[in-house]
């Protein structure tokens, strides 16, 4: 378990990842039944695709591509790897944002295929675009924050990386502290894992709405339906999402308090 000891091999580490992940959805049962949810609108979009040119198959590959990141950010956050399951939305976000830039300017597929600085910076070009002119991407303006937050502690070794996973304890004899590092990362609260989910079915869900362009054109659905479907999600999962986070900041409140 996270504040057990290390396990000894890799074979028992995995036997405690599993472990975990029956924990994990037992204690978030009920959050856990919005994956398929998330799941199903986002496979509707790329099942039975029918594409009639080059720009609209490579943003259909970078579709699938940010709904493998979804899978593997949730088997991540199951298996109690947070800072993994961050770095797997940055990867999501940056498949999106690179998607942004093709169904808006298809001419630059060339571009992305000779993997030109213009898509390996395309982060930092729709950022400076948009403080040129906010008008410009507008649906980057969440996704450049969480591409941020997914650098800051899923994909480097910044020193705010090792946040979730540092633990300091007094020591026994009261001088100087005894620091352990943790290889699982536990919620601190019911509430901060659930949160956890929550956060990430509405961050891959807004993924989707750059694509509607796409998905309009090419996805066999009614598209209508379907994205009204999908914005009252959206609305629903935002105000739960703010509602654990009230919670949970009034408990750290009543926690430092006490102190």
């Amino acid at each position: 378990m996270p504040d057990g000891p290390v396990p000894p091999n890799i074979f028992e580490y995995m036997d405690t990842e599993a472990e975990n992940v029956k924990i994990s959805a037992k204690l978030h049962e009920a959050v856990l039944k919005e994956h398929t949810v998330v799941d199903r609108f986002i496979r509707a979009c790329i099942n039975g695709l029918h594409i009639d040119n080059t720009p609209a198959n490579m943003v259909a590959q970078l579709y699938h591509f940010v709904h493998v990141q979804y899978l593997a950010a949730l088997s991540n956050l199951l298996r109690l790897h947070l800072s993994e399951s961050m770095g797997n939305t940055r990867k999501a976000v940056d498949a999106t944002l690179t998607a942004y830039e093709l169904i808006l300017f298809p001419e630059k597929l060339p571009m992305y295929l000779a993997r030109e600085w213009h898509f390996q910076t395309i982060k930092s070009r729709i950022e400076r675009a948009r403080k040129g002119d906010p008008t410009k991407y507008p649906l980057a303006a969440g996704l450049l924050e969480l591409h941020d937050m997914g650098s800051q502690y899923g994909a480097h070794a910044d020193v705010s990386s090792f946040i979730h996973r540092m633990k300091r304890r007094p020591h026994e004899d009261g001088r100087g502290i005894i620091q352990n590092f943790a290889y699982f990362q536990l919620p601190e609260s019911q509430d901060q894992g659930d949160s956890h989910y929550v956060n990430l079915f509405h961050n891959f869900l807004a993924m989707t709405r750059v694509f509607d362009p796409f998905t309009e054109k090419y996805a066999p659905i009614n598209f209508e339906v379907w994205r009204a479907d999908r914005d009252r999600k959206l609305k629903a999962y935002t105000e739960v999402g703010m509602g654990l986070l009230a919670r949970i900041r009034k408990h750290q409140a009543e926690e430092t308090s006490q102190q």
